[in-house]
């Protein structure tokens, strides 16, 4: 079930002017397997094919200004393959590695609009003692297509790079129910579009203390 606060959560530009549509998971072949390498390391990989009516993708609304997005539906096929590494030490140190890729075959929209085939993931914690958590967490994706219009108002891709952005983040916590923390966002300060039109923000830094009632 396709509805405005779903499509929000994924895209904060979405338009409330929507015509909104659900989309049939028609069939669907998945398998994997999982182990461990270790006493401290696991693996996971899967393999999923699906054929979806109705699958909706965000393009940018020009019955405005096209600084907003709308949705457009389509049956597709879709293979997804998806591995994953995990270490661990106890609650002191956790490692995540994943990665996914995917293969669209369209029937009528020319391309899988805002939807990068690659997407990687890898993400850390080390906790020392309860007292300093430290974080960090590196995202890549591939190259994405979006949707424009040219001077003859007929719709045409443009090509959004990919990237790769470095975040990073520690807490002290000075007692249970007080803490202090710093976040450091894009430390890499790329300028890069998740959403066509929509520049992400560069290097930027948030810092503050939370305190438990």
């Amino acid at each position: 079930r396709n509805h405005i606060r779903s499509f929000s959560k994924e895209n904060p530009f979405i338009s409330n002017d929507l015509e909104l549509q659900n989309s049939d998971h028609a069939i669907a072949f998945y398998g994997g397997f999982k182990g461990e390498m270790s006493s401290s390391s696991s693996f996971k990989v899967s393999l999923r094919r699906e054929k979806v009516n109705e699958a909706p993708f965000f393009v940018n609304d020009y019955r405005g200004m096209g600084n907003g997005f709308t949705v457009v539906y389509d049956d597709i096929k879709y293979t997804n393959f998806h591995g994953e590494v995990s270490l661990y030490q106890r609650d002191e140190l956790r490692i995540l590695a994943s990665g996914d890729y995917y293969v669209y075959q369209m029937d009528l929209v020319d391309k899988p609009w805002h939807t990068p085939k690659l997407e990687v993931a890898v993400s850390g914690m080390y906790n020392l003692r309860e007292k300093i958590v430290a974080k960090a967490e590196i995202f890549a994706f591939s190259s994405q297509y979006a949707m424009e219009l040219n001077e003859q108002g007929e719709e045409t891709a443009i090509e959004l790079k990919g990237t790769v952005d470095v975040n990073a983040g520690l807490e002290y916590r000075y007692t249970k129910r007080l803490s202090l923390f710093l976040q450091l966002n894009n430390i890499a300060a790329l300028e890069y579009n998740k959403w066509n039109k929509y520049p992400t923000q560069r290097f930027n830094l948030l810092g503050g203390l939370t305190y438990v009632f």
